[in-house]
């Protein structure tokens, strides 16, 4: 479990279904039982599809939020990525569930 409290740029680009993100957000969330008070980051997607925020280093899950996809918070497609201390760049790819 991350245990630092240093924070790191996390980025990368959203792509949705085939196609680049144009709006909706990227909530990273670092908190475990080792820093259960870490607050959610949130990172808004831009209209090119990128994405750019700080987050702790270690462990963190993202959660792509977009109109696109279903509505219920708790079906939300969730993945984990380590952010390194020099930053990260992650590029989050959803396939058509079609």
């Amino acid at each position: 479990m991350s245990t630092s409290n240093d924070e790191a740029t996390i980025s990368g680009s959203v792509t949705l279904f085939g196609k680049k993100a144009t709006s909706g957000q990227v909530i990273i969330d670092p908190s475990n039982y080792k820093r259960p008070d870490s607050a959610p980051r949130v990172a808004k997607i831009n209209e090119d599809g990128t994405y750019e925020t700080k987050t702790l280093v270690g462990d963190n899950i993202l959660r792509v939020e977009h109109p696109s996809l279903t509505k219920s918070r708790d079906d939300m497609p969730t993945l984990q990525v380590k952010v390194e201390s020099g930053g990260t760049k992650y590029d989050i790819v959803l396939p058509d569930s079609k």
